[in-house]
């Protein structure tokens, strides 16, 4: 079973220390694959993307961060984030004729618009060698099933342009998979929040895994919110739903300490 180290709230340096040889020599990363967001992706030297794999995540867009530094006037900062201000500012200008050409809905912070803007800005982050899947931000994919927009998560994955490499995360899979199969939508890969004791979740998972529809959709169980000795005991977490997942996600920072 596939590990996913969720690396989404580390700042470059942590996560270059964390990347950094011995952990992610090839030898020593059998079944372990990260989750990082594109800024991240984007500030990685090149040498240590080469070492990922294509099952790699990256998750889209950096939704909370991005509002908050939007909201408290550190815009700027907000483009440095991948090491490089000229390069986030020309993937800014590349995510602002979306918004522009809505001039109304821009001056109200229309949700929907910003957030596609910032889908555009993420997706132009990622470096061109990037191998990985993106995955769309759990508060971007559950407004959009709890609202019934399904029309958002279309153009979403249509911006994306990257077909079968789009995933969401959701932390209401029984909705999402609702949604996403009423509207014909079969992510390459769903990742959820987990709990051993949610039988909703559970019972939505195995019927998700019998449609045809998600035949070709990697479930991975987010753990990475729980304590670090529930997450090192994942085989017995994991029990109630081991047969019906690909792999499992775990916080990185409990890593950071072995």
């Amino acid at each position: 079973m596939t590990r996913w180290m969720d690396c989404c709230a580390m700042d470059t340096r942590a996560l270059l220390d964390f990347m950094a040889p011995p952990r992610f020599e090839p030898e020593n990363i059998t079944d372990t694959e990260v989750m990082t967001t594109a800024w991240q992706a984007a500030a990685l030297p090149k040498e240590i993307r080469a070492k990922l794999g294509d099952n790699t995540i990256t998750v889209i867009p950096d939704f909370l961060n991005y509002a908050r530094m939007i909201n408290t006037g550190q815009a700027g900062a907000m483009l440095g984030l991948s090491g490089s201000k000229h390069d986030g500012f020309m993937c800014a200008l590349k995510a602002l004729p979306s918004v522009l050409a809505h001039p109304l809905r821009a001056m109200r912070k229309d949700f929907w618009l910003v957030a596609a803007a910032l889908l555009r800005y993420d997706i132009a982050l990622l470096p061109a060698d990037y191998r990985g899947v993106w995955m769309l931000h759990s508060y971007l994919a559950d407004f959009s099933f709890f609202f019934d927009r399904g029309d958002v998560i279309k153009a979403l994955f249509d911006i994306a342009g990257v077909g079968g490499a789009a995933g969401v995360h959701t932390q209401h899979l029984p909705l999402a998979m609702t949604c996403l199969a009423r509207w014909g939508i079969a992510p390459k890969t769903c990742a959820f929040l987990y709990s051993p004791s949610d039988v909703n979740t559970l019972e939505a998972l195995r019927s998700a895994r019998r449609a045809p529809c998600f035949k070709e959709t990697r479930f991975i169980a987010d753990i990475s919110n729980m304590p670090g000795d529930l997450q090192a005991a994942s085989q017995d977490l994991l029990a109630p739903a081991a047969s019906q997942i690909d792999g499992i996600i775990v916080s990185a920072s409990d890593e950071r300490k072995d």
